[in-house]
Parts: C-alpha cells; structure tokens; sequence
C-alpha cells in the first residue's frame, strides 16, 4: 500500500520507514477506507469500514502479512519517555492483536529500477561536466552565449521588476 494517496494524520515518515500512532491508524483508515480498499482489492474479510473494529481488523491483517509491525519504545533511552515521536524504537515479539495505543512501523519500499535509473543518469552527468576541458570548442561557446544571454535577461528582468513594484 503506498502512502502517496493518503494524507496520514498522526504519522512521521523518516527515509523509508513510515511511523504511525495506532489512534492514527484507526482515524486514517476510517477517513480514507474507499482508497485503501481501490489500493487492496484482496482484502475479502472486511466488506467495508465504518466503525473502529473494522481499522483495526485491517491492521491485525497488516501484521499477520507482516506488512505492519508493532514498536514500543525503547527501555533504554529514558529520556525519550516524554516525546511524542521517540527516535528509538523496539519490534515488539509475538503481537497477537492490534494494540489501540502503540507505533505502528510501515515499511515504504522503493522502486529500484527508478533508483538505478536516477544514479546512472546522475554519474553519467557528473562525468559529462567533469570532462568539460575535452568538449569541442564550439560547443563551449554555445554554452558561453546561452549563460551570458540568460545572465542578461535575469538581471534586466529583475531591474524592470524593482522598477515595476516602485512604481505601483
């Protein structure tokens, strides 16, 4: 389920984890059960969601497909006791159901042939301007006059909008 269609209420995202407050959880589902159910066709169990039994239902079947896991905070840090997003997080073992209160943890999983595209494209641009000395002479100058005539139109651009606004 990605969370690109849906604004999650009481939720932190931090690289690719997706941090939930199960009383988020629960609101969330309620509030956007028609996209979720666009986005999981197979959920069979549940035939629509209207009441809290239901969002929790539905994350109890999040977390037997392990697609949703359970984290309490962790014992260690003390001084995280009184935050509201702790930084430091523990799996909880053996969650039988779904907990009214507790962090939710979505794994957000990322294309990586979009990934691998972007880093080809990025390395092949980077050794492209690092190799500017060898480009032939004409499309250097090219070059020259695309910067200088756009550095031209940005500075005149902007003394004709100083001018504008003070005359208004």
């Amino acid at each position: 389920m990605s969370s690109a269609n849906i604004i999650w209420s009481s939720s932190e995202v931090s690289d690719q984890i997706l941090k939930i407050k199960a009383d988020g959880f629960v609101q969330t589902v309620l509030e956007h059960g028609d996209k979720i159910f666009k986005m999981l066709p197979s959920v069979e169990d549940i035939p629509r969601l209207e009441k809290a039994e239901d969002a929790l239902r539905l994350g109890q079947i999040f977390i037997d497909m392990n697609m949703l896991a359970v984290s309490v905070r962790n014992p260690q840090f003390k001084d995280e006791d009184k935050k509201k997003w702790p930084k430091h997080l523990l799996v909880a073992q053996n969650v039988k159901n779904m907990p009214e209160k507790a962090f939710l943890v979505w794994n957000i999983e990322k294309s990586k042939g979009t990934l691998s595209i972007y880093l080809t494209v990025g390395i092949a641009l980077m050794i492209g301007i690092l190799l500017f000395p060898i480009w032939p002479l004409n499309v250097k100058i090219v070059i020259w006059y695309i910067s200088f005539y756009f550095l031209v139109f940005f500075v005149s651009d902007c003394f004709l909008y100083s001018r504008l606004d003070y005359l208004l």
